[in-house]
């Protein structure tokens, strides 16, 4: 296997370091749904296709509970999307996670969260107590350990 050196081109003059930042500011307006996927979440052989994310990050972590029957450790997948494709994401997502151990994804918009189950999907306003109480609950049905009912408000 051969290397090949990559060079990364940063514009010297400051206006067109400034024009780059603006137009990073305006695709982070325009995907503005955030969330994480943890790869080993997603069922053998399905395959989630048809949406458009942003990948912010990839990352590996020991977060997996063993005892749950989990795997020890997780790719997790920081990703946006733009919000007018939220539902369909949704349903995408419910289509390819994995039924056992009580996988899931959440994500949100500026207004909304979204915790996708296989086959479920819950879609409150943030911030609703008792919205996250039943995705929460679902979970814990599914024998979701209570510490990874964690998503963000």
């Amino acid at each position: 296997m051969s290397v090949v050196p990559v060079k990364v081109l940063t514009p010297k003059h400051p206006s067109a370091r400034q024009g780059l930042s603006k137009v990073a500011r305006n695709l982070r307006e325009q995907f503005v749904i955030e969330g994480t996927l943890i790869a080993e979440s997603i069922r053998v052989g399905a395959e989630l296709d048809g949406v458009c994310l942003v990948t912010r990050k990839i990352r590996r972590a020991a977060a997996g509970d063993p005892s749950a029957g989990q795997p020890e450790l997780w790719t997790l997948i920081e990703f946006e999307a733009e919000e007018a494709y939220a539902e369909v994401l949704a349903d995408a997502l419910a289509k390819v996670l994995d039924r056992q151990h009580g996988w899931y994804v959440d994500f949100r918009t500026p207004e909304e969260t979204f915790v996708v189950y296989s086959a479920r999907v819950f879609r409150y306003p943030r911030g609703d107590s008792s919205g996250r109480a039943e995705a929460a609950a679902h979970g814990r049905s599914l024998g979701v350990p209570e510490h990874q009912l964690d998503w963000p408000v």
